[in-house]
């Protein structure tokens, strides 16, 4: 009976230390305080930050408890580009999906060769020539549906405000032929792509950014080394 109650003792100690240190860990997030800071105001930043980023809101641990942050980027065309490559591919330069799309930004093999690339491999060990493809995709894309965005820029079709930022990240998705497509159809053609991702949700979720940095061009020159 003694060794009963002792060994009850010692399991109710056990129980309650694990309870305690569990009871922690869950509370830990409640207890962590961040503040959102904008770069340019951050007074020991080690690197020079270019003008550029300087509008990019990061958390700022207020105690030493929080071990990760990610940045929370603002709807300038820098936002705009980072939501697009982590909706694609989580930001992965390397990434080949499985139906033959590439980089970052997933470019099929047509969008590359309109752009002047035909090194796949070459492209993809690339983040600069990346970087450089989407930025001359978007001026044109822009340039493509140039005249439907005089237009149709805030209005509202099949329930789906259109903005320059939604229809150039929809264009990405598909191609503008597929945005003109849904305009000219009063909203009832919506493409889908190979995973079934429609048309209508990059027009919502990236809708609004400022893209205005972007000059529509039909004349891209990308140096492909």
């Amino acid at each position: 009976m003694r060794l009963l109650l002792i060994s009850a003792v010692t399991f109710g100690s056990v129980f309650f230390s694990l309870w305690i240190n569990v009871k922690s860990i869950f509370d830990t997030e409640k207890e962590e305080e961040t503040d959102l800071v904008i770069v340019s105001e951050i007074s020991s930043r080690p690197v020079h930050i270019d003008e550029k980023y300087a509008n990019m809101l990061v958390l700022i641990p207020k105690n030493d408890k929080l071990k990760c942050l990610s940045p929370i980027l603002t709807k300038d065309f820098v936002g705009f580009k980072e939501a697009i490559g982590f909706r694609e591919s989580s930001g992965k330069y390397d990434n080949v999906s499985k139906f033959g799309y590439f980089g970052k930004y997933q470019f099929g093999k047509c969008a590359m060769s309109d752009l002047g690339i035909y090194d796949a491999e070459a492209f993809l060990k690339s983040a600069k020539l990346q970087e450089e493809a989407f930025v001359a995709l978007c001026s044109l894309n822009k340039y493509k549906l140039r005249n439907y965005l005089a237009i149709y820029d805030g209005k509202t079709i099949n329930g789906i405000e259109l903005t320059e930022s939604g229809m150039l990240a929809a264009s990405h998705l598909l191609g503008p032929g597929a945005v003109i497509a849904f305009i000219k159809s009063d909203g009832k053609n919506v493409g889908k792509d190979g995973l079934g991702t429609s048309l209508l949700e990059y027009l919502e979720v990236f809708k609004d950014y400022d893209t205005s940095v972007i000059t529509a061009s039909s004349k891209i020159t990308l140096r492909v080394s």
